[in-house]
């Protein structure tokens, strides 16, 4: 039985959670935004559920909920940015945003991230560029969690890649995918609520084809 939750009340819980261990009220409240709007739009994988493995991260110290952004390098057209283990949906608007800044000074706008997290749903961010008149695109790496095509060994990301393109009249059109079959927390997703996955998802650690979402998971073999 799923409960219906009010998203306002759910952005002030995560907020307050996010400030809790070290956030500031602005960046609370940007990672409440872009993880109830992933739920909003029935990508659950991406949204809330995904909190409590932040908090995990922010404990173990791979996560600075009280990070900044540090510019390395910048021309009119590229920006060179250390994120310093912030939070990654903070760091991607802020990217984002000065990535917008530099198209509309000089046609085209550049930014790149090192030391980031987990940005949650990806096509949160192209649409901010495409509300503003222009076209968005963001990719980033993961860990291996993929095999090339016809091998068994993870040695490659399921990199996630998001376009978003501005229309005369509606919403954007966005394109948001991993490189792979599914996106790994759609299957974290599947396994947490005891359904079986598609054959042709991922395989197990003996390169099998599976509908076990656990053996997927276990394998961090995703098909590409």
């Amino acid at each position: 039985m799923k409960n219906i939750v009010n998203a306002g009340d759910l952005r002030t819980f995560v907020e307050q959670v996010y400030q809790t261990v070290g956030a500031s009220q602005e960046n609370a409240k940007i990672s409440a935004e872009v993880m109830v709007e992933a739920n909003l739009c029935g990508v659950d994988s991406h949204g809330v559920r995904m909190l409590p493995g932040f908090i995990a991260l922010v404990r173990s110290g791979k996560m600075n909920p009280g990070g900044g952004v540090e510019v390395l390098k910048e021309t009119p057209v590229i920006a060179h940015l250390d994120a310093h283990l912030a939070l990654g949906h903070v760091v991607s608007v802020q990217a984002m945003k000065k990535a917008v800044e530099k198209a509309k000074a000089s046609g085209i706008g550049f930014v790149l991230v090192r030391n980031s997290t987990h940005w949650g749903r990806a096509a949160y961010y192209p649409v901010l560029a495409a509300k503003e008149g222009c076209i968005g695109i963001c990719f980033v790496n993961t860990e291996s969690n993929m095999p090339y095509w016809g091998t068994r060994e993870p040695r490659i990301g399921n990199n996630p890649l998001s376009i978003g393109a501005p229309r005369a009249s509606g919403e954007p059109v966005v394109l948001d995918m991993a490189m792979s079959q599914a996106a790994f927390f759609k299957i974290v997703l599947y396994n947490r609520e005891g359904k079986k996955i598609p054959l042709g998802w991922g395989v197990d650690e003996k390169g099998r084809p599976t509908d076990d979402p656990a053996a997927v998971l276990k394998s961090r073999r995703l098909v590409p």
